[in-house]
């Protein structure tokens, strides 16, 4: 006898300590302090899984370019194609947190963060390692926004704003981590050193969040027709424009006119996204 599936966007009664202050965000609930110990650690493993990625490329690239034998303006592109895929698909994860719920998204861009990683093992040129950092800047854009809901379990409801700092700390201090010990990773296989080191780091962070789940919260079909089109307007648009601030200071614009005609169509695009 099949016993009758719960309703998953059925709402939920929640104490009021626990109710979560946003569609998509965890619930609250109250934690003991080795669990709340462990919420923060995992928090912070995960805030730099994601950025690290992108900044042991930043951090090397000058040894990459020497790799890919790719001249200065060229080498330039995998740390743009990292930002113009991770801004573009931020305008989607708030929803796809608010209907799928917040297992589907940790543990499903966990896992294609370390396929995505793996993957780039086998890059032998810089057309591959393009494309395979764009699907990294994707990827890795929801470990952000991961990190800072395992900070807020690790804190209670007064110090919350504490949990959002350390959020933004931890990412932020990929880079210089990255310039201390990386030089020493490419010693090991060249740039295949780098990306060992940052599966394992992946393969870490999904162990951990495997076994420390975060708390449930709410859902609700909030997905629209028209919110596809307002992303395939808005993200080319913005990527556009990522592309244009990121090679616009390497590639005079009289010598590269398709910087002037990406950043004019980012505009139009940007433009239309939101007037739809």
């Amino acid at each position: 006898m099949r016993l009758p599936q719960r309703d998953p966007y059925a709402p939920r009664e929640w104490q009021p300590h626990e109710k979560p202050a946003l569609l998509g965000s965890p619930s609250t609930p109250v934690h003991s302090t080795p669990k709340r110990v462990a919420y923060g650690v995992v928090g912070l493993l995960v805030c730099l899984t994601g950025a690290l990625g992108n900044a042991v490329v930043t951090a090397n690239l000058q040894n990459l370019q020497g790799t890919f034998a790719a001249w200065s303006t060229e080498i330039a592109w995998l740390p743009a194609v990292y930002v113009m895929t991770n801004v573009s698909i931020n305008l989607l994860l708030v929803k796809f947190r608010q209907q799928y719920g917040l297992r589907a998204f940790t543990e499903g861009f966990l896992v294609l963060y370390v396929l995505v990683t793996f993957f780039h093992l086998f890059v032998n040129d810089l057309s591959s390692a393009l494309m395979v950092r764009a699907a990294h800047g994707m990827v890795a854009a929801a470990l952000s926004s991961l990190g800072i809901y395992y900070q807020i379990q690790a804190w209670p409801a007064k110090h919350r704003l504490k949990a959002l700092t350390i959020g933004i700390t931890g990412s932020s201090l990929a880079i210089p981590l990255a310039r201390l010990f990386s030089t020493e990773l490419l010693q090991l296989d060249e740039w295949r050193g780098l990306y060992f080191f940052e599966l394992g780091l992946a393969l870490i962070s999904l162990a951990c969040v495997m076994a420390l789940k975060l708390p449930p919260g709410d859902r609700r079909k909030v997905f629209e027709k028209k919110d596809f089109i307002t992303f395939f307007l808005l993200a080319p648009g913005m990527a556009l424009l990522c592309a244009v601030l990121s090679l616009g200071r390497l590639d005079w614009w009289f010598e590269a006119p398709w910087i002037g005609w990406s950043l004019a169509l980012s505009l139009v695009l940007i433009v239309s996204a939101i007037v739809f």
